[in-house]
C-alpha cells in the first residue's frame, strides 16, 4: 500500500509541477480574493498568446500598468478573451498596489482551478500515511 502511495505521489506532484509550473503568482490570486482591493483605471501596454487553453480558447496574457499614489506599477494578468480595449479596470490589494491584476482576469494562466491537479499528489500522501498506519500497527 505504501508504495502504490508513493508511486501515485510522485507521479501527481510531477504532473501537477508540469501543469502549474512555476506559478508563484498563485499566491497573488488569493490575496486578492480574500484581501481588501481598491480598483483604479489602468492601460494594457501589450497582449500575447500563451500556450494555455481554456475549453477550446486560448489563454492571453495583457501586459498591464497603472499610478497610484504616484507611482507606476506594471503587470501581467491572463484572460480568455482578446480585448482590444487599452483603458481597464486594475485590482490591487490596499496598501501592496505591486499585487494587482485586471478585473475580471487572473494573475496565473490557470487561475485558482488549476490547483485541481494537486488532488493526485495529495491522495497518494494519504495512501503512503495509510500503508505506514497499517505496517506500524502489524509490527506491534
Amino acid at each position: 500500500m505504501f508504495r502504490s502511495g508513493l508511486l501515485f505521489f510522485v507521479i501527481g506532484v510531477f504532473f501537477s509541477y508540469l501543469s502549474l509550473g512555476d506559478n508563484g503568482k498563485m499566491g497573488d490570486e488569493f490575496s486578492l480574493m480574500f484581501r481588501h482591493t481598491e480598483v483604479i483605471k489602468g492601460t494594457v501596454t501589450g497582449v500575447s498568446a500563451t500556450n494555455t487553453k481554456k475549453s477550446r480558447d486560448r489563454i492571453y496574457a495583457y501586459r498591464f500598468q497603472f499610478k497610484t499614489n504616484g507611482k507606476s506599477y506594471h503587470g501581467i494578468s491572463y484572460g480568455v478573451y482578446n480585448n482590444d480595449e487599452k483603458n481597464v479596470k486594475i485590482m490591487y490589494v490596499q496598501n501592496e498596489p505591486e499585487i494587482s491584476k485586471i478585473a475580471g482576469m487572473h494573475t496565473t494562466e490557470t487561475g485558482p482551478e488549476g490547483l485541481l491537479v494537486l488532488i493526485f499528489p495529495i491522495c497518494g500522501l494519504f495512501v503512503m500515511l495509510d500503508g505506514v498506519r497499517k505496517r506500524m500497527s502489524y509490527n506491534a
